[in-house]
């Protein structure tokens, strides 16, 4: 029978050099993971007070410290003079400017220590005005610019249980006990808590030794407001009994800066915070939520006067909350930031109530998901500084004057600039449940075609009272450039939405409530047309791996899921977290002693016995939000129940498992490999087809996936795997000698050698595949290994086939001691007893092996080897059946294989060849013709 070469080797010279063009051309690359380390983004502008100058934190990640590096910068409001003012390994943050404009103070932490520093604007002296023990916070000028307060932890007073005795001289005892009696006593993030109470300081701005000005067993918290005349500062406590079990209730108090008096200046119930004196000081502003036990309350803009009198609500209509308040110069309005939809805007209220907008798009400072984030910062004159990020990159600064807006830094164009990053689309739905109107995003894989099908990942947030939105986001940027469409949906419950839709989901959360939110967005961006419906994936950290791991109980859906730093039980949960006094009162009906049902059913693991979804699990070790034993519980029962699944654990990392950038990189990069250990490509529908049989099929898919990724080394050395298993062995060699020039790493090289070795045995070429093996040997000595035991079984197969038994056997032996109890050491073991004669201990041996994991076609030939040379030709035969029916039809290899001479003389053997025979030319035909 003549072949022509099939269509798809023909063209595929053009084709590869059309890619070699195009890739040429192509542009940017898309993001990879070690591009993380090279992300930078403005955080905290601070501009000057008039207007002219922004300084900034400049945050960066270090590759050699595996940190992220905070430096300070300035640039000119017109976008000129862009430098640094305080570089280097340090950590520098907070700048403040003094009223005068002439001086900066900021923080400067270097490892243990911390330190106030002040720079003289106009010479560049700096000098260090106080060292601290502990970080500062709330740094802030006097309203002469004498002096600096700010707060900082102090260490409480407390009295032992009781006095140990005393230890001998040169005595070793064991760590004395730790008496915990507190009802804070550790916290995310910093482990257990010393018991320390947070003060209000003053110190000389040219330097001296702090002044604690506040006093008692309380926390004072900042921001700090100085009166105008500079006698008190503005601070918030709360100074109740049970002030540790109600979080959410604080006062607003003046503090004396020189004799510590203090005075109440508002006592509601609820919270009173932010505080800040207007610039004649006859009123205060200050953000109040009351003292509803919920879960989300939003926060307004209250003023009164500097007295305590005349109380007035200013954003009472906007239902949304304030996060942030700032006096205009003149006194008439306030300057305040909030979110609405997903969008953090600057707004801006007069006396009277009457809200506008002044600047609407301030994100960027949270780099791994798309949460809203940044800061803004307001002058005398009214120019406003601001963190302006998008859907395609992280936070730069921006101003926006009374006349126009501009963006001052490029902080990414040098990465972010060369890189094809996915397209972030809004999309808009209704929840199936109830019809509840729902705002998400989709992200499109870079390259995308509307016309192609594309695997899906569900991100779901945290909080949940928190929101995604159309922000950067390195994780969910990575997902799209490994091809997957991501789909985030603000589900009920998100903030942004107002207070109605925040507290839907009170009570209810995890529930069949959000699920249907997220399950509904997942359907919305299906109907669009472009989803695989067989690749769908779901993930989530914190309250978004809750949700992630409820679903799972819910729908098989999904091909696997990620769950990040969940909650799989919400009894052990809330009385483990270091959240307990404030979740249980404000998300709970009640204790969970009182309310176990409800606590229960809202766990995922009441519903761990419907899990089908294989589930990868990461969690930081000394995670005190979400503890590692909410992972253990989920990870253990997934094991009882005999799912797939797998526990990550971040050595000494709390909640925030991606703190640090390698952190991120391993949270994204191993939830990918999951996801593509259970994502059905071309590559694993062509294997499940080789697995039932279907070995046309297999190849035929393969075909037309090679014409759509010419470039996929992976592919044709699939497509070459599935046309030896047909007995196309020259297009099977031509295929591994493609696929090995697609991709030149030393791997790609080393199975394209080897597996050409292997077809040329089937075809004869003895002789052709000894030399290449030979060459194997050098390319993996070069690279300092040595053949493993698969690679010398064929060796020496190839050795018996041509008659040099003795030097087979040697081979045999070799594979064996390399790895007595693999599959291939163990069919040496059988060519072996087979070559010594020894047929009865081969039955015994070929029978046992049949329990093995002998399944394919391919490794069925071996027991038909086995039983046809010890002389059982009927056990042969079946096996011979059994690789025919796996969709191994390679005739020309069994047709003339020389170890079944003898049984090719069977009538029976004849008829198993003849349907062998059959299948081969027809597809090989079809091949051929489909091709051309």
């Amino acid at each position: 029978m003549t072949r022509q070469t099939p269509l798809f080797l023909r063209t595929l010279a053009v084709l590869l050099s059309v890619a070699v063009v195009e890739d040429t051309a192509a542009g940017p690359a898309r993001l990879q993971a070690i591009d993380i380390f090279d992300i930078e983004y403005a955080s905290d502008p601070r501009i000057s007070p008039d207007g002219a100058q922004v300084i900034y934190e400049r945050r960066s990640n270090d590759i050699m410290t595996d940190s992220t590096r905070s430096n300070l910068w300035v640039v000119n409001s017109d976008g000129s003079e862009h430098r640094p003012l305080v570089s280097g390994v340090i950590k520098a943050s907070s700048p403040r400017w003094s009223n005068q404009g002439d001086r900066i103070a900021y923080v400067v932490s270097d490892g243990d220590n911390s330190g106030i520093h002040v720079r003289w604007m106009d010479t560049g002296q700096t000098a260090r005005v106080a060292s601290l023990r502990e970080a500062p916070d709330a740094l802030s000028w006097s309203p002469d610019d004498r002096w600096l307060a700010f707060t900082m932890d102090v260490v409480a007073e407390s009295e032992p249980l009781v006095t140990p005795p005393e230890k001998p001289e040169n005595a070793t005892w064991a760590d004395p006990v730790e008496v915990i009696d507190t009802v804070l006593y550790r916290a995310d993030g910093k482990g257990f808590l010393e018991p320390a109470f947070s003060h209000a300081f003053v110190v000389p701005s040219d330097g001296g030794t702090p002044r604690r000005i506040t006093s008692g067993d309380f926390n004072f918290k900042g921001p700090i407001s100085w009166a105008p005349d500079g006698s008190h500062v503005l601070l918030t406590t709360n100074q109740d009994d049970d002030w540790a079990f109600n979080l959410y209730e604080s006062d607003i108090v003046a503090v004396s800066v020189v004799d510590g008096s203090l005075r109440i200046v508002t006592d509601t119930d609820g919270g009173e915070s932010l505080p800040r004196y207007s610039p004649r000081g006859d009123r205060i502003a200050y953000v109040y939520n009351d003292s509803r036990r919920l879960a989300y309350r939003n926060k307004a803009i209250h003023i009164i006067d500097a007295d305590g009198g005349a109380r007035k609500v200013l954003t009472g209509d906007l239902d949304r909350s304030v996060i942030d308040v700032q006096w205009a110069a003149d006194g008439r309005s306030l300057y305040f930031m909030y979110d609405d939809r997903a969008v953090r805007k600057v707004g801006q209220v007069d006396l009277s109530g009457q809200v506008g907008v002044r600047v609407a798009g301030i994100s960027g400072t949270a780099l791994g998901r798309p949460y809203m984030s940044g800061s803004f910062t307001v002058s005398r004159n009214g120019v406003l500084a601001y963190t302006r990020g998008s859907a395609q990159r992280p936070a730069d600064v921006a101003v926006k004057t009374r006349r126009d807006e501009r963006v001052l830094t490029r902080l990414n164009e040098d990465l972010l600039g060369n890189r094809e990053l996915g397209e972030v689309h809004e999309i808009v739905y209704e929840s199936s449940i109830d019809g509840e109107e729902i705002q998400g995003w989709y992200v499109t894989p870079p390259g995308f075609d509307a016309s192609k099908k594309y695997p899906l990942i569900l991100e779901v947030h945290g909080g949940p009272h928190s929101a995604y939105g159309a922000h950067f986001s390195a994780e969910v940027q990575r997902y799209a450039a490994e091809g997957y469409v991501v789909v985030y949906p603000n589900y009920r419950g998100s903030t942004s939405y107002g207070e109605r839709f925040a507290l839907l989901l009170q009570n209810k959360y995890s529930s069949k409530w959000d699920f249907a939110d997220n399950m509904s967005a997942v359907d919305a961006v299906i109907d669009l047309g472009f989803i695989d419906t067989d690749n769908l994936f779901i993930t989530g950290g914190s309250a978004g791996g809750a949700s992630s791991a409820y679903a799972i109980g819910l729908t098989d859906r999904f091909r696997a899921a990620a769950v990040a730093k969940p909650v799989i039980n919400w009894i052990s949960k809330t009385l483990t977290a270091d959240s307990y006094t404030r979740q249980i009162t404000h998300q709970f009906p009640g204790m969970p002693w009182e309310e176990f049902e409800h606590y229960w059913q809202r766990s995922a693991l009441s519903l761990v016995g419907n899990v089908v979804t294989p589930t990868l699990l990461i969690t930081g070790e000394e995670d005190f939000r979400t503890p590692i034993s909410e992972t253990e519980q989920f990870y253990q029962a997934l094991k009882l129940r005999q799912v797939d699944t797998v526990m990550i654990r971040v050595p000494g990392s709390a909640h925030g498992i991606a703190g640090r950038p390698s952190r991120m990189i391993a949270k994204i990069e191993n939830i990918l490999a999951w996801f593509e250990r259970y994502r059905s490509t071309e590559l694993s529908q062509a294997t499940q087809h080789m697995r039932k049989g279907q070995t046309e099929d297999a190849i035929r898919l393969l075909q037309e996936a090679t014409t759509s990724h010419p470039t996929s080394s992976a592919l044709y050395a699939k497509l070459a795997y599935a046309c030896r298993y047909a007995g196309l062995l020259s297009d099977s060699i031509d295929l591994y000698q493609q696929a090995k020039a697609l991709d030149a790493g030393f791997d790609s090289i080393l199975s394209a050698e080897r597996q050409s070795a292997k077809a040329e045995i089937y075809l004869g070429k003895y002789d052709a595949a000894l030399e290449r093996y030979a060459a194997i040997r050098d390319l993996t000595a070069a690279h300092g290994d040595e053949p493993d035991e698969k690679m010398l079984f064929y060796e020496g197969l190839a050795h018996l086939y041509k008659g040099n038994e003795q030097r087979a056997l040697q081979l045999f032996d070799e594979s064996v001691r390399h790895e007595p109890d693999s599959l291939w050491s163990r069919f040496a073991t059988g060519y072996k007893l087979a070559a010594l004669g020894r047929h009865d201990e081969l039955i015994e041996f070929a029978k046992r092996l049949t329990h093995d994991d002998v399944a394919d076609g391919e490794r069925r030939y071996r027991l038909v080897h086995f039983f046809a040379l010890a002389g059982d030709s009927d056990q042969a035969l079946r096996h011979l059946e059994a690789a025919l029916a796996a969709g191994n039809f390679n005739y020309p290899y069994i047709s003339s294989d020389p170890l079944l001479a003898k049984l090719r003389q069977s009538p029976a053997f004849a008829a198993v060849m003849g349907e062998m025979r059959r299948r081969y030319e027809d597809f090989a035909a079809g091949f051929t013709r489909e091709a051309g």
